[in-house]
């Protein structure tokens, strides 16, 4: 039986339905917002296909990491050497520039791009989170992308999931679902 990890039977959840009131009152409380909204659900691109998807996962997974944070040996977050980073939850600011917003915007603004512009957002981070943190904090750095670890790996040690993450399309790391399940169900709602 599939099921979410917290054990319930995915027969038994219930379906998601939009407030679609509240649209409606949109339209008459800002009309300009709404049809922005109605020009954009026009304008959707179409949507990827279950192997598409996963294609699309198993690339983003594999960038490789520039920066790991550890505290007592457990990873807090990652910076990634395409400019994006992953934080826990307790840790989503770690990327910005007192005053200034965020290290990647700030570093852009600057015109810093490239290998400047990951150590810029990476020395913005390392000094937030070890206000945070402190001594309990360790760094790792990987100077070289064909011997730094993947954004995979380190999110999977990261979050507690395990690599057969790759074969589920989706941010669906919590679900039990073959793929041929999954693709039932993408096909279902679309």
């Amino acid at each position: 039986m599939t099921t979410i990890q917290s054990g319930i039977p995915l027969a038994e959840a219930r379906e998601i339905k939009p407030q679609l009131h509240r649209l409606n009152d949109l339209k008459e409380t800002d009309p300009e917002r709404w049809e922005m909204m109605q020009r954009a659900l026009q304008t959707r691109p179409e949507e990827l296909s279950a192997t598409e998807r996963a294609a699309q996962i198993a690339k983003q997974r594999a960038v490789p990491v520039h920066t790991v944070y550890r505290v007592n040996g457990e990873v807090v977050a990652l910076h990634q050497t395409n400019g994006w980073s992953t934080t826990k939850n307790a840790d989503s600011s770690a990327r910005i520039v007192p005053g200034q917003g965020d290290a990647d915007k700030v570093g852009r603004e600057l015109g810093l791009t490239g290998d400047a512009l990951n150590d810029f957002v990476a020395t913005h981070m390392t000094a937030n989170l070890k206000k945070k943190y402190g001594a309990a904090l360790t760094v790792e750095t990987y100077p070289n992308a064909a011997t730094a670890p993947s954004v995979g790996e380190v999110q999977d040690e990261m979050f507690g999931i395990t690599s057969h993450r790759d074969t589920v399309p989706g941010r669906m790391s919590r679900v039990a679902m073959d793929t041929e399940s999954w693709a039932a169900l993408l096909d279902r709602y679309r």
